[in-house]
């Protein structure tokens, strides 16, 4: 008897340790990597962060149409490691992911990098940073950082602030752009006075996803493009199935960014950038729709579990008085 519940007790814990697992929920990302434009030679660092527990990262790289994993040696050396420089690699600084070339070479310029992030139940990719290599004798790049995504409810006050920091002693200007598609290939100027502030307000007067891009540009002459930040904006009525359909958009945008081949500049209506710009960015969001429904799932069976194994204690109970 003391067996039969022990085992039972034992049961009921694994089912508790798996449900608590998987409610936590999958990995959310808080920083997409950026899209700067480094010097020939320079070392050109990407950072991801996100939230979550027991976190790994593994980076890719998409070269002349191949993805490669970068950290998977095969024989010989792959395409792209003759241009990213002295050394290459992966780093962490707890569930901040970075990735650098120390001595990145112009070959390279037009590559993408993106990283999957995991935590043993859940993965999630990161956007696509584009990289971009120009002339050694430019200036190195201001590093930003920008939200991963803004929520706002119809009608409410949403703002995007870009964090920059410039090479020693030089000045930063900002400029805002917009793309209806989620890609850095089609953004296009905002004719409006807060472009060269470091902050934008968005519109929220609809229900939808809009797509914004921050060009930071150093007097040095070095640029950064931040990741697409899309701006998803629910019906206060209905919040919830507002954002999981615009959320199934921006997924939607990231397939066909993906699988699209995009013009070697972005199209920018009132304004033209100097230097190599990137080809485009995706954006990546959660959808936890059907996380929902396997969490539901997972508690559902716990439940069952549960009940079963108390109703056979009881009944054994009862046989032995």
């Amino acid at each position: 008897m003391k067996k039969l519940v022990t085992a039972m007790i034992l049961v009921i814990f694994i089912s508790v340790i798996t449900l608590s697992a998987h409610a936590a929920g999958q990995p959310t990302i808080t920083l997409q990597p950026q899209s700067p434009n480094y010097p020939e030679y320079s070392c050109a660092v990407y950072t991801v962060k996100a939230e979550g527990s027991n976190l790994t990262a593994t980076w890719y790289l998409e070269y002349k149409g191949k993805t490669y994993n970068t950290s998977k040696t095969i024989e010989g050396v792959q395409p792209w490691e003759g241009y990213a420089g002295e050394s290459y690699g992966a780093t962490r600084d707890k569930n901040t992911f970075y990735f650098s070339f120390n001595g990145i070479e112009k070959d390279l310029n037009g590559a993408r990098l993106y990283c999957v992030i995991e935590d043993g139940h859940y993965d999630v990719k990161s956007a696509v940073a584009q990289v971009s290599v120009v002339s050694d004798t430019e200036s190195m790049p201001p590093e930003i950082s920008v939200p991963a995504a803004v929520t706002a409810k119809k009608g409410d006050s949403a703002e995007i602030r870009c964090i920059a920091k410039a090479p020693a002693g030089e000045q930063l200007t900002y400029h805002w752009y917009e793309t209806s598609t989620g890609k850095l290939a089609d953004i296009k100027a905002l004719p409006d006075e807060s472009e060269y502030s470091d902050s934008i307000i968005c519109d929220t007067g609809k229900v939808g996803t809009r797509y914004y891009v921050c060009m930071v540009k150093a007097s040095g002459g070095g640029t950064a493009y931040s990741s697409v930040v899309p701006v998803i904006v629910t019906d206060k009525k209905d919040t919830s199935t507002a954002s999981q359909k615009d959320e199934s958009k921006v997924d939607s945008t990231e397939q066909s960014s993906e699988e699209s081949t995009v013009s070697a500049e972005p199209t920018v209506s009132t304004e033209s950038t100097a230097s190599t710009q990137p080809t485009e960015s995706d954006s990546s969001n959660v959808d936890n729709g059907g996380d929902l429904v396997k969490t539901l799932l997972i508690v559902i069976i716990c439940l069952l579990i549960v009940a079963i194994t108390v109703g056979i204690i009881v009944i054994i109970s009862i046989k032995k008085k």
